[in-house]
């Protein structure tokens, strides 16, 4: 395609008559005194103006021997496509020949300038600022457009809005799921975060490290946020530093305790642990603290561990979400009925659930009986032993087992028991807990 060169051709375009009534072409009838069409020099303007401007738009150099241009130019894609000026959230674009309207179902591409952290609008030439969409119609909430991402978006009246269809390396907005093969949204995935299978930990001394290992852990951004599934996971705690792998900040506590993390980072897809300070409050089942290492978005509590006087993780073994560990409740010996005790010394805020036994001896023959549950009134006790008879002397004591017992207040039981004659007493052991 080019421009006629011929030597009689002027250089500036001669002005065109004005416009009269739009017909057809003719070559004459003689015989009814019609004449042939006669072929304007502002139609073939017209035509080839039209022409050479979409070869212009393509960014396709108008050549006299080459004899697909016009084919090229379509094929580029370049005819709606600009590159963003705007700031993030805020697409600018404009297009050359400018465009003047947007029309129903008008598509156009660019290339983004910054990546999108939200709810987002382009403007597009001089039609004003107009929101963008998801593919669910809602706004963007951040991630769907990326620096240097191919955004293609279509003009849908009816909201109306731009929708954008894609953006190259960014996330995807889809609409909920409803069938079977559809693409479901993250909140439809099935899987709770911190969900394990298989997790195990332990230690048979007390240590500043420890490995945790998991089949699968499910963490997210934030509650009902991104999801992720971390495969064979496989990462060791250190208490004595901090950073990934390690404590979030500061130091390990004192004979307190300590949440453990599992954290992703999904642009390199790496995975570690963190720790966290869980004495003095329940830990988050996602990481809340200002300290998560650069890069790690993604999180779930796997863990929360008693620690020594040495600022050290205690002798404990894991198994999933259930930690054995080995404490002493209680040692009384005033009978009484149903009391509040302190679990601050065996299980920490997070956990849901305790279980030990209960150990009752007297000095003499005696009817004693204990039990705990998870509430002052003894609703939900789920362990009782009852019409004991203790012997005097050598082994002398009875007991029961305290199966999983609901932690109603955090880190509070509640038990009675009762000794028929002598003087009796009561010991309470916790060997584990679950959160």
């Amino acid at each position: 395609m080019f421009a006629i060169d011929d030597p009689t051709a002027v250089a500036v375009m001669p002005a065109p008559e004005g416009a009269g009534t739009p017909g057809f072409w003719t070559e004459g009838n003689p015989a009814l005194g019609q004449a042939a069409t006669y072929v304007r020099a502002s139609f073939l303007n017209m035509l080839q103006s039209e022409l050479l401007n979409i070869l212009t738009a393509a960014g396709v150099t108008p050549s006299k021997t080459t004899y697909d241009q016009l084919l090229t130019s379509f094929r580029s894609n370049a005819l709606v496509t600009a590159n963003d000026t705007g700031p993030a959230n805020a697409c600018a674009i404009a297009y050359t020949p400018a465009i003047t309207t947007l029309t129903d179902g008008m598509v156009l591409w660019f290339k983004a300038a910054a990546a999108n952290t939200g709810a987002t609008t382009l403007a597009v030439n001089a039609v004003g600022v107009k929101n963008v969409v998801g593919g669910a119609h809602a706004p963007l909430q951040g991630g769907e457009i990326v620096v240097g991402g191919k955004c293609m978006v279509v003009w849908n009246a009816a909201i109306p809005a731009f929708v954008l269809i894609e953006c190259t390396g960014a996330a995807l907005q889809v609409a909920p799921a409803t069938k079977a093969s559809h693409a479901p949204q993250m909140s439809q995935v099935a899987g709770v975060v911190g969900s394990v299978r298989n997790l195990r930990a332990g230690l048979a001394a007390a240590s500043a490290t420890c490995a945790f290992t998991a089949d699968e852990v499910i963490v997210e951004t934030a509650l009902g946020g991104t999801r992720y599934c971390l495969p064979s996971f496989n990462k060791t705690i250190n208490l004595a530093t901090t950073g990934a792998g390690a404590m979030d900040a500061g130091t390990a506590p004192v004979s307190g305790w300590v949440a453990i993390y599992a954290i992703y980072n999904p642009a390199t897809g790496v995975s570690n642990v963190l720790a966290a300070n869980a004495t003095a409050a329940a830990a988050p089942e996602v990481y809340g603290g200002a300290n998560m290492p650069s890069g790690y978005t993604a999180s779930a509590l796997i863990s929360v561990l008693p620690t020594t006087a040495g600022s050290l993780l205690g002798v404990f073994q894991q198994f999933d979400r259930r930690v054995d560990y080995y404490a002493l409740v209680l040692n009384s010996s005033t009978p009484t009925g149903f009391a509040s005790t302190s679990l601050a010394s065996c299980v920490p805020r997070n956990a849901k659930s305790w279980r030990g036994n209960g150990a009752m001896a007297s000095s003499t023959t005696s009817f004693m009986a204990f039990s705990a549950c998870p509430t002052v009134t003894g609703i939900g006790t789920p362990g009782y032993v009852a019409a004991q008879t203790v012997s005097v002397g050598a082994g002398g004591t009875v007991g029961g087992t305290i199966p999983d017992t609901p932690i109603v207040t955090p880190q509070t039981t509640f038990y009675a028991w009762s000794n028929g004659a002598g003087t009796g007493t009561l010991t309470l052991n916790s060997y584990g807990y679950g959160f």
